[in-house]
């Protein structure tokens, strides 16, 4: 597929997501720069056929594609990620562990859902959330129940880290919305920072970005943004392994080797996603949409 055969894209959105135009999703310089070339850029709500766009971009907010969408997409010939369909932890994840698997480091909990689980939450089912997990999510944010509420939680604030496995709540073990992995403490650079490392994809065309920060478990509140050339091999295996088109591989160093840590199919950026500083930040990712043809 070259240039001149993209005419129109449509990025497709959860029915639901009717926030999507606020939020700082990176698509959005992306499409900018489409538009900017001359491409018609339409965006559609649920489920809709849109075999009239020359590509289709999934943008569902959401760890696992349940089937009244996936149907839609698998139906396109040329869209973007149609091989991603599942990123949740139990999907991508080498450091899962169980309570009786050996491993005597550290351990952090996560949500088998990206982001905390808060997006899958909202987005599920065909009405959203029901009550008692609106109530309960409200009531995990407490900083008091937090730590009680790992047995029955399906989203999570902060990941707790543990000295040992032994010491995760035996609950958090058979709460099938949590995973408790490895935890590796990231290599720091020259100034004594943790590096995160973020190799933004789309299509052949890629762009790294860093956070930094005094604390091993790295957040966006507490770092500063960096930048990098390219990542090692092994990550650029994990882009061809899972068929990622467009998305964001999030990775460490760990006394040199790659670790990864997640897969996001809809990244977000820090700032006004409608800058222009993002809009020629992304010029070049945006050009990536040649590279697709299913």
């Amino acid at each position: 597929m070259n240039q001149e055969q993209v005419r129109s894209v449509a990025i497709m959105f959860h029915e639901r997501d009717m926030e999507a135009e606020s939020r700082k999703y990176r698509i959005w310089p992306i499409a900018e720069n489409w538009r900017r070339s001359g491409i018609d850029v339409r965006i559609v709500r649920g489920p809709e056929s849109c075999l009239d766009a020359n590509v289709l971009v999934p943008h569902i907010d959401c760890s696992y594609i349940h089937d009244d969408y996936w149907d839609v997409i698998s139906a396109h010939p040329r869209v973007i990620n149609g091989g991603i369909r599942d990123i949740r932890k139990t999907s991508i994840s080498e450091n899962l562990l169980g309570p009786d698997d050996p491993w005597d480091g550290p351990v952090i909990v996560k949500t088998n859902n990206n982001s905390g689980g808060f997006m899958d939450l909202e987005f599920s089912g065909r009405r959203g959330p029901s009550l008692l997990d609106r109530l309960r999510k409200r009531a995990a944010w407490h900083p008091l129940i937090q730590p009680r509420s790992l047995g029955w939680t399906k989203t999570l604030t902060d990941y707790p880290i543990f000295p040992h496995k032994s010491e995760v709540p035996k609950a958090a073990w058979k709460n099938p919305h949590l995973v408790v992995e490895k935890f590796f403490r990231p290599d720091q650079n020259d100034e004594g920072e943790y590096v995160l490392y973020l190799w933004i994809v789309f299509g052949d065309r890629g762009l790294g970005r860093t956070l930094l920060s005094t604390d091993p478990f790295i957040k966006n509140v507490s770092s500063r943004l960096g930048s990098f050339e390219n990542p090692p091999a092994e990550i650029l295996a994990v882009q061809k392994e899972f068929g990622i088109d467009y998305g964001k591989i999030d990775y460490i160093l760990h006394r040199g080797r790659p670790v990864l840590l997640d897969i996001n199919r809809t990244p977000t950026v820090s700032g006004d996603a409608y800058s222009e500083a993002y809009v020629q930040q992304c010029a070049e990712l945006a050009t990536g949409l040649v590279d697709i043809g299913r």
